[in-house]
């Protein structure tokens, strides 16, 4: 019978884990040895054991070569994975800021073709008004040039067919002495393009299927870079594109365009303007009708305020009578008890005279003087 599997576990007998211990550590130089002396392969081994001896083998006792070109690879591997990191970052960073320039152009974009407008503020809209109203100036100003120049152009032509004409009308006549001549002629030129035409197109078919077959292979060995580079190529492409319908809705760069182009641009123009100026007017109201409403209110509260100022006068004045009145009195009562002295004093047989209640009247200064007289 042949011995079963030995299961792989941590030997508890300490002395049967040393005896397989050496054995295994003879074992595994050899292995190492072998392997390096059949396959020619530069081979290092280092083991410690449980006490922390050390057992080592390198091919031809070169440890140290074998270890400093270790670490050289292990450098050069980091040094690539780091480099790698780096370019994925590079990459994520600069298409994160092409996206947000993209979506700022497709936003300015937006206003100027008189969409969204209601994040602007009345100086923002007046701003983007005269922007458009220059632009648009400046459209027509290129429209109406490329519509005289072109009818310049036609008047020319026109002026040039009829010369043309007049030339051709001399040469029919001999060319019709000369038709039956060349009857055999104009047939065989009229087969020699047709050929030439399908050795062309196979030629051209031919040379699609060789660069689609070579733009494949490039893409499929280049994947990953390539899908990073053509995003990145698609987004310069779609920012450059919006700047350039950009400088069209700002009145820049029209003379690359057709008049086709230009009438359509015209009322593209024309229809944001009229937003624009609708989104401003709609703000003027709304702002004139809140300061309507704060006038009414402010002048509610002067009102109240009026009132409320004249019955505080109304009381100071009061209060300013009372201490007067005060004053006055105690002068004309001083003035009838001298009077009552003097009678008593000259008629010591008159009695008493009784004091009639005296009316509350308020008696001048001299009178009070005169009577004490």
């Amino acid at each position: 019978m042949g011995r079963g599997r030995v299961t792989l576990k941590r030997i508890e007998n300490k002395i049967n884990r040393q005896v397989t211990f050496s054995k295994r550590r003879s074992g595994l130089l050899k292995k190492a040895h072998e392997i390096s002396v059949l396959c020619d392969a530069d081979v290092a081994l280092i083991v410690f054991s449980t006490k922390g001896k050390l057992c080592e083998y390198s091919t031809d006792s070169s440890m140290d070569r074998i270890l400093e070109r270790y670490e050289r690879y292990s450098y050069a591997e980091m040094q690539l994975t780091s480099t790698h990191n780096e370019s994925q970052g590079s990459w994520t960073l600069e298409h994160a800021k092409l996206k947000a320039r993209i979506e700022l152009l497709q936003k300015s974009k937006r206003h100027l073709m008189g969409e969204d407008l209601d994040s602007l503020t009345l100086k923002e809209l007046q701003s983007l008004e005269q922007q458009l109203d220059t632009a648009l100036k400046h459209v027509r100003l290129r429209k109406n040039q490329l519509m005289f120049e072109s009818i310049s152009t036609l008047q020319k032509k026109d002026k040039d067919m009829q010369e043309r004409n007049n030339i051709l009308s001399k040469q029919i006549k001999e060319k019709e002495k000369e038709a039956a001549h060349h009857e055999k002629e104009p047939q065989i030129h009229a087969i020699m393009p047709s050929f030439h035409l399908g050795i062309n197109n196979w030629i051209l078919e031919r040379y699609e299927r060789y660069s689609y077959a070579e733009m494949q292979l490039t893409s499929t060995h280049n994947e990953s870079q390539g899908s990073w580079t053509l995003e990145h190529a698609k987004l310069k492409a779609r920012i450059e594109l919006l700047q350039k319908s950009k400088r069209h809705l700002m009145g820049e760069d029209l003379d690359s365009l057709t008049l086709k182009e230009l009438q359509s641009l015209e009322q593209q123009l024309d229809t944001a303007l009229k937003h624009v100026r609708l989104r401003k007017n709609q703000l003027m109201f709304e702002s004139i009708s809140t300061l309507q409403k704060k006038d009414k209110d402010m002048q509610e509260r002067n009102n109240i305020l009026s009132k409320q100022i004249k019955e505080k006068e109304k009381e100071a004045a009061h209060h300013e009578k009372e201490p007067q009145i005060h004053a006055i009195m105690p002068s004309f009562h001083l003035g009838i008890n001298n009077c009552d002295t003097h009678q008593a004093g000259g008629d010591r047989e008159v009695g008493e005279i009784p004091i009639q209640a005296q009316p509350s009247t308020i008696m001048p200064p001299w009178m009070v003087q005169h009577m004490n007289k």
